[in-house]
């Protein structure tokens, strides 16, 4: 299975990370889980330039 996650901000995803839940999340998971869980991460749009549709 997979959870998929969206930020606008890389901040946002920052204090995402910060939050004491975050860490906790991976600890109850663990022992669920048959093979060791893996974080990938994909930025779909490069959002630090304008982006213009025609």
């Amino acid at each position: 299975w997979t959870i998929v996650e969206r930020y606008e901000r890389q901040s946002s995803l920052k204090i995402h990370q910060a939050n004491p839940y975050y860490a906790e999340f991976s600890v109850y998971m663990k022992p669920l889980m048959d093979q060791p869980g893996e974080v990938f991460q994909y930025n779909e749009l490069d959002t630090s330039k304008p982006v213009h549709v025609e």
